[in-house]
């Protein structure tokens, strides 16, 4: 693909169709998830990054033989979800708990000395409760009815009734809360000079920014799978039924 053709395709879609792209826009820090819709030239500037040079890793990328990369874009939709929910959903749960409780003892150890330690527990704490809250209102709103979509759509029966009017509706705030995550990590990186500790770190320590690197990695596939192919499925499926 010409350089000029990858530069102005969004960056979410780059990721839809290979997600080996994701590996190099993450080089870059190019935020394919909650910011999927800018283009790569978009996307670079926001960061200072050359599209020029992320381009050529890109096409580096593409012109590989594929390999064993998961295809979520094929994937049918319910299958997707179920996906979503049994992987993402269930590692979030599992793993905030164990941030939650590693950002607090590495603040009372060293957040003396280092303030801003207490600042990362309070971003991670408040994380924690946001994304239990999610979890729910996809789960029990958001998920059902698009799989009722689903389902009405392949049985050619009625579109299901929507307590909430248009699935756009619960995908906005979605997508919202989705921003909102990626400001908290965001402000993490900030806070800890982009999670570089000092010599003098503990192991604690080295396990808490571990603990959010993996975390972080893993909500950015979550995010992508969500905004960049679920929701426009949803709103699409929602259309034809209309």
């Amino acid at each position: 693909m010409e350089h000029t053709l990858l530069t102005q395709k969004p960056i979410g879609e780059l990721v839809r169709e290979d997600y080996r792209t994701a590996e190099v826009l993450s080089r870059w820090k190019l935020d394919y998830c909650c910011g999927g819709k800018r283009n790569l030239a978009d996307a670079c500037s926001k960061v200072g990054a050359n599209p020029a040079e992320v381009a050529t890793a890109l096409e580096a990328v593409l012109n590989q033989p594929a390999g064993r990369a998961l295809d979520y874009d094929a994937w049918d939709t319910s299958f997707l979800i179920d996906h979503i929910e049994n992987v993402h959903h269930s590692y979030v749960r599992k793993s905030l708990p164990v941030l939650v409780a590693t950002a607090q003892k590495v603040a009372l150890r060293h957040g003396k000395e280092y303030p801003y330690l207490e600042t990362v527990f309070l971003e991670v704490k408040a994380l924690a409760l946001e994304l239990e809250s999610h979890l729910g209102k996809e789960e029990n709103i958001l998920f059902p009815y698009i799989r009722q979509l689903v389902l009405s759509q392949t049985r050619g029966s009625q579109q299901p009734a929507a307590p909430f009017g248009s699935v756009n509706n619960p995908i906005r705030m979605m997508e919202s809360e989705h921003n909102d995550a990626g400001e908290s990590f965001a402000n993490i990186r900030e806070l800890t000079g982009d999670l570089v500790y000092p010599e003098a770190a503990c192991t604690s320590w080295l396990v808490l920014y571990s603990l959010l690197l993996e975390f972080e990695a893993d909500l950015h596939t979550h995010i992508h799978l969500e905004n960049n192919l679920l929701f426009p499925r949803a709103i699409q499926l929602e259309r034809e039924m209309n």
